[in-house]
Order: C-alpha cells, then sequence, then structure tokens
C-alpha cells in the first residue's frame, strides 16, 4: 500500500515538473512571439515607403536663363556657407551670379529630407519654403550616405529619391541629383549594441549581407528613373570627382563626411556640373545666354585646381 501511495506521489511530482516545462515554454514562445511582432512592427514603419501627396503646380520661369537661384537640400554632406561660396565662385567666373538657400538635416535619409520638403515650416529641419519659393530654379539633392550606412534598402533609397525629383518638377524647378556619395562605409563605428544589432539584421534583410553597397543604390536610382523624365534633370556620378574613399582620405573629417577642404572642392566640382546643365539648357531651348558663360572654345570655364586632377580620372563603378 505505502508503495502504491509513493509511486503515486512520484508520478504527481513528474507530471507537475513537465507542467512547469510546458508552461515555461509556452511563456517563453509567447514571448518570442511578441518581440518578432514588435521588431517586424519596427522594420516595417522604419522601412515604408511614402507617396506624393497634392501639391499645387508652378510652371518654369521665364527668367530663369538669365537670374538664376539654387537650393540645396540634403543631410549633413550639405556644408552650408563653405559649399555655397565654392559654388558660387565658379558660377560667377563663368558669368553666372547666383543666389543660393540650402537645408540640411543632419542623420537624414532620403525618405526623412523628402517629409523636410512636405513638413510645416515652424518644424525643425523644414525645407518646405525652399520647394515652395517662387524663384527657385534649380534643386540640389545631396542624400544617400544615410540610407546605405543604416542598409535601408537599394529599393527604398530608390523610391523616395525619385519622389524628391518628381516634387521639384512639379514645382517647375529643375533637379541636380548627386548620386550616393563615396565614403568610407565598411569603416563605420557602431558603438551601441542597438546600432550594431539594427545594422546587423538590415544588412541581411535587404542588402545581402553586404557592407559596400554604394554602387548598387546608385545602379537602383538609375534604373528606377524612367526615361522620359531624363532631359528635365540632371544625375551627378559622384566617380569624377572621388573614386574611391581609401584613396582620397586627405578629403575627409571622418569616414562618413569631407573636411572643409573636400567640401569646397565638391562645391566647385557641383558648380561645373550646374553650369554645364545650365548652358545645355540655354542651348536646348534656343535662349540667350548668361554673359561670357560659354567659352568661343565652346567649353565651360571652371577653375580646377591640381588637387582636383583625378576628376579626370575613370571611377570604380562608372555607372
Amino acid at each position: 500500500m505505502h508503495k502504491l501511495t509513493d509511486l503515486q506521489s512520484m508520478n504527481g511530482k513528474l507530471l507537475k515538473k513537465q507542467f512547469s516545462w510546458v508552461q515555461t515554454l509556452w511563456g517563453m514562445g509567447v514571448f518570442g512571439f511578441l518581440i518578432f511582432g514588435l521588431v517586424s512592427f519596427y522594420i516595417f514603419r522604419d522601412r515604408s515607403f511614402d507617396v506624393l501627396p497634392y501639391l499645387s503646380q508652378r510652371s518654369t520661369p521665364n527668367n530663369w536663363a538669365s537670374s538664376v537661384k539654387i537650393g540645396i537640400i540634403g543631410d549633413s554632406w550639405v556644408a552650408g556657407n563653405v559649399m555655397n561660396q565654392a559654388i558660387q565662385r565658379v558660377m560667377l567666373i563663368n558669368g553666372i551670379p547666383v543666389e543660393i538657400v540650402s537645408s540640411r538635416h543632419p542623420g537624414a535619409n532620403s525618405r526623412q529630407i523628402l517629409r523636410d520638403l512636405l513638413s510645416e515650416d515652424s518644424q525643425p529641419y523644414s525645407s518646405h519654403k525652399l520647394l515652395m519659393d517662387e524663384d527657385i530654379d534649380y534643386l540640389i539633392v545631396v542624400a544617400g550616405v544615410n540610407d546605405t550606412g543604416s542598409h535601408v534598402g537599394s529599393d527604398f533609397y530608390a523610391h523616395h529619391v525619385l519622389r524628391i525629383i518628381r516634387l521639384a518638377q512639379l514645382r517647375g524647378i529643375y533637379p541636380i541629383v548627386v548620386e550616393v556619395p563615396e565614403y568610407g562605409i565598411a569603416y563605420l563605428p557602431y558603438t551601441k549594441f542597438l546600432s550594431f544589432a539594427k545594422h546587423t539584421i538590415y544588412r541581411s534583410l535587404f542588402d545581402g549581407w553586404k557592407h559596400d553597397v554604394i554602387s548598387d543604390y546608385r545602379k537602383a536610382l538609375r534604373r528606377l528613373i524612367p526615361p522620359s523624365m531624363k532631359d528635365s534633370m540632371t544625375l551627378v556620378s559622384f566617380d569624377p570627382f572621388i573614386p574611391d574613399y581609401s584613396s582620397q582620405k586627405h578629403l575627409y573629417a571622418n569616414p562618413s563626411h569631407l573636411n572643409k577642404k573636400g567640401f569646397q572642392q565638391l562645391g566647385s566640382f557641383l558648380a561645373h556640373n550646374i553650369v554645364k546643365t545650365h548652358n545645355k539648357r540655354i542651348q536646348r531651348d534656343g535662349l540667350k545666354a548668361a554673359p561670357d558663360s560659354i567659352g568661343k572654345s565652346g567649353h565651360i570655364r571652371t577653375p580646377i585646381p591640381e588637387s582636383f586632377g583625378h576628376f579626370r580620372g575613370v571611377g570604380r563603378n562608372n555607372i
């Protein structure tokens, strides 16, 4: 009788242990499911693709060829006066005096730069006033460092840059888009665990575990731009300026930012492209060019310092 009681007691304890394990496993499963759901929801929101709202259209000003005003938007690569003065200097040498207004949002990806264009003027980093400026002729867009650095996906980057282009065109502004700048993407530091974890997850999900995805993002944008838009915008290749980060480290303050000298040279490089685009549009439309904007040989008179010799080389991606 005692043996039977002991056996029943042992069975009862065993069942309790088994039930306890089942409860633990069930609890862990529920917790894991909740974590998975929260992470999935975060990624879904973080990777959502914005669409353009209704916006009043504006025709291209009749005097765009003789009076030029330039807007510049982007992330921290929009270096304010350092870059603006370099652009103005080169363009003035080419007989094109310009007014420049710029808006920068450090750390912003392409979607945030689009949102800044549409946000209320009272919001931090809003560039809406620039978009609605009736005198803006050209919009320079510098974006992509934060998209590639965070591995948010080439489709995400291309989608939102294309929306910025369309938004500018709706406002009668000619967009000049700088493709993803060259920088030390493989040398970016990740000092916080959560940043490293997010970086690793995104890199695996959206960039196939690749570190240097700059050329992939550039190609994605080029593929997405329809042929019908290519005559009404300019896509500036970055390779003629800096084809490779490792060989031009003297122009960088850190792996993800240029130094003062780098930004000055970037401004001159952009001015060269703006002058080229401006004169091409004038000739195409049969308008009168700004005085002395084109030399007798037909070449743009853009001063290229000796340190710009690498502009003439062929870049690593050549896309």
